[in-house]
């Protein structure tokens, strides 16, 4: 109960390890055998309750050193017959009450034992550290003694308590210590002599000499010592008896004895005194900190503040681009959020010579009275950056904050001096500071500030969030500049637009007008061409033959690149019409297979139309427009197939039409695919293959398609692995009257077959 610290916690483990194994064998033992009235085989657990008792000791051992196993040895001599006098006694009190316990002899004997040593171990019957010197003087009648303590494993021996220059000390190299780290036994003076008496060689009669002279330069007659498992940590020093008489056995033994216990007692000394050192260290290191953490705390609540500041005048001058808005409330901001006197935004002008003041910070009776002390608004007082040496000019120039205490220092000319030393003493002004203001690395202006305190008190942040804002007021120039551009940039690109539009419109109505103009002499010359060919005008020679043929193919290539520049001119003019009728596809791919058959079979490729094994169900579109879809699929996958086939199919999947057109010609990168289908877009390397391409056949494909609420894309493996166009339209579209895709409008009509 009244040990404290380690040994406590020492202590605590022995006793709850054994209550806790006395607790088992009282419940095996005793409790369960009454509650029913008969011995039980549970009693035989009783025995294994040590187990607890023992991990615990251990633990206390190990953890927490609760023994010192060197000590153990020389203990258990001393303790060994108390040990037996009273496990006896406990045991025969065992015997005595054989039915109480209801236990073997065994286990009562165990029992005994562990009690025994714990009441052995509990006692302390050598308390003698604490007054070894005063009892060895006192007892063995002599007339000094000492104890010399190593504070650390290889320091000096001295004599603790001792004033520097007293002290008097044994080095650990000297002959002394290498004697009695080398004996590990107590030194008598008497011995000593007579060993160096005995001792001829001077190899080894030379260190017992010089052992001697230290023994006389310490006034000891025996010194022994304290040894902690390898390391010798104290000396015990002995002077001369009082009585003359030399030291005997049982002096030496009592020192033996005593030795253990003395190393004990120091180490917890010298623990004592490392303790306390580091707690006076520990508290002027806190004291140093705390001092520190709360310099640290004030910096970091002036930090907080600026940017505290800094963030409320952001937000105020983020709020709007209008330039005579936002420096007002960067103004005002100097006395609303910094506390200041007021201030005045000046920014240079374009060309680099005129300073004009921007805006004045508005408070009350204080504005009034710098306005009414002004002959002139203040908008005519304008400064001239190339002449005038004021602070304000300096400042900008160097870039660099100027301080100072005058008003006219800074603002005279424009406004004249008398006016300034007025203005200063209606407000007091005690202090001025001109901050330059940048944007980009370009100086455009300065922040002059007024404060009603010496400049002397200005603290650092004060000067930080002057600098700040400034710089914040760089950013939103800047930025409001930028605005203005855009704005006049946009401006000019509306305009542009507007007229783009217009070129547009004009080119879209001239293509369409063209296209009809042209689409109506072609197609009569298509018809004759081909009434020639069929000899309704009689018969042609052979060779003219080939000749008209050819003309015929380009007619009808001409008529097909003619409804695609019409297609395209309606469609972005949103005058696509839609006539949609309930046809099968079949009809309609069988069509553009016939037309475009000629063509392939020219190129010596098969065009191949794999049909449905059932028809398919009607679908609702306009024929025309899908076949042209169609027809420029085709058309597309001949041009660019040198050998191989053009397959074409369909199936219905859900409620949709899919069909595909298939070839085996020079195939497409996958990156490209996406793109296919823009206007005016071909893949790499086309134009050297076909160079007729218009780039818009794909196009119109695709807005045809998205017109019926479909979708089209292209699948490919790679450059000469062929190519997949597929296509899928609606049985029945939801919304008719809109491209899905482009937005634009369309005119229908429907007609049901």
């Amino acid at each position: 109960k009244k040990f404290t610290g380690l040994r406590k916690v020492q202590t605590a483990y022995v006793v709850f390890g054994l209550l806790f194994s006395l607790l088992v064998a009282l419940i095996t033992n005793l409790i369960i055998p009454q509650l029913y009235n008969s011995p039980t085989d549970v009693s035989k657990f009783g025995t294994y309750g040590i187990i607890f008792f023992i991990a615990s000791t251990s633990y206390a051992i190990i953890r927490h050193r609760l023994l010192d196993i060197r000590l153990i040895i020389l203990r258990t001599i001393t303790y060994s017959f108390i040990v037996v006098i009273t496990a006896a006694s406990i045991i025969g009190l065992s015997i005595l009450l054989p039915q109480r316990l209801n236990a073997t002899f065994t286990t009562r004997s165990l029992i005994g034992v562990g009690v025994s040593v714990l009441i052995v171990l509990i006692l302390d019957p050598l308390k003698l550290v604490t007054q070894v010197e005063h009892q060895l003087v006192d007892k063995l009648k002599i007339s000094r003694t000492a104890i010399l303590v190593a504070p650390t494993k290889q320091g000096d021996f001295y004599v603790r308590g001792q004033e520097e220059h007293k002290r008097k000390s044994i080095k650990r190299s000297s002959a002394l210590m290498r004697y009695l780290v080398s004996d590990r036994r107590v030194v008598v003076l008497e011995g000593l002599e007579r060993k160096i008496e005995d001792t001829s060689e001077d190899t080894e009669r030379k260190p017992l000499e010089e052992s001697k002279a230290e023994l006389d330069g310490l006034d000891a007659s025996v010194v022994a010592p304290v040894v902690i498992g390898e390391n010798v940590n104290a000396i015990i020093v002995l002077g001369r008896k009082m009585s003359g008489d030399p030291f005997g056995d049982d002096d030496i033994n009592l020192l033996e004895l005593l030795g253990p216990q003395l190393a004990s007692a120091i180490v917890k000394s010298q623990l004592y005194d490392q303790i306390r050192q580091f707690n006076v260290k520990l508290q002027k290191e806190i004291d140093i900190a705390t001092h520190d953490l709360q310099s640290a705390n004030d910096q970091l609540q002036e930090r907080n503040r600026l940017l505290q500041v800094i963030q409320n005048i952001t937000n105020l001058m983020t709020k709007s681009l209008n330039l005579k808005k936002v420096t007002q409330d960067i103004v005002d901001s100097i006395d609303k959020e910094m506390n200041y006197l007021g201030g005045v935004l000046l920014f240079l002008g374009k060309d680099k010579r005129k300073i004009f003041p921007e805006a004045l910070t508005e408070k009350g009776a204080i504005t009034k009275t710098v306005l009414r002390l002004l002959p002139k608004p203040l908008t005519e007082y304008q400064g001239n950056f190339q002449d005038d040496s004021t602070l304000t000019v300096k400042a900008m120039r160097s870039g660099k904050m100027e301080v100072g205490e005058n008003l006219s220092d800074f603002f005279s000319p424009p406004i004249p001096p008398r006016i300034c030393d007025a203005i200063q003493f209606a407000i007091n002004v005690k202090s001025v500071v001109a901050v330059p203001i940048f944007s980009e690395e370009v100086i455009v202006g300065a922040l002059v500030y007024t404060h009603n305190m010496p400049a002397s008190e200005l603290r650092k942040t004060d000067f930080e969030m002057m600098q700040s804002l400034a710089s914040q007021t760089g950013v939103v120039y800047r930025n409001i500049e930028l605005y203005r551009q855009l704005e006049q940039s946009n401006t000019e690109l509306g305009e542009a637009n507007a007229h783009l539009q217009q070129l547009d419109q004009a080119k879209s109505e001239f293509v369409s007008i063209a296209s009809h103009q042209l689409r109506t002499p072609m197609t009569g010359i298509m018809g004759y061409l081909s009434m020639l060919v069929a000899g309704d005008f009689g018969k042609v020679k052979k060779d003219q033959q080939q000749i008209l043929q050819n003309l015929l193919d380009e007619s009808q290539r001409m008529i097909r690149l003619i409804r695609i520049f019409l297609n395209v001119s309606k469609i972005e003019s949103g005058k696509l019409v839609l006539e949609r009728n309930t046809v099968h596809i079949e009809d309609v791919i069988q069509k553009s297979v016939e037309v475009l058959s000629k063509a392939a079979s020219d190129k010596g490729l098969k065009l191949i139309f794999v049909k449905p094994k059932q028809p398919l169900p009607e679908i609702t579109i306009d024929k025309d427009k899908v076949g042209d879809v169609v027809m420029n699929l085709i058309d597309n996958a001949i041009k660019y197939t040198d050998k191989g086939s053009v397959t074409v199919s369909a199936k219905k999947e859900g409620d949709m039409i899919h069909t595909w057109i298939i070839d085996t010609g020079i195939g497409i990168e996958p990156h490209e695919a996406k793109n296919l289908f823009n206007k005016f877009v071909r893949g790499y390397g086309i134009a050297q293959i076909n160079p007729d391409g218009s780039g818009l056949g794909l196009y119109v494909a695709r807005r045809l398609t998205e017109a019926h609420g479909g979708k089209i894309w292209v699948e490919s493996d790679g450059k000469g692995k062929g190519s997949r166009f597929q296509f899928t339209l609606p049985l029945n579209p939801s919304k008719e009257g809109e491209l899905s895709a482009g937005g634009d409008h369309l005119q229908y009509t429907r007609q049901n077959r």
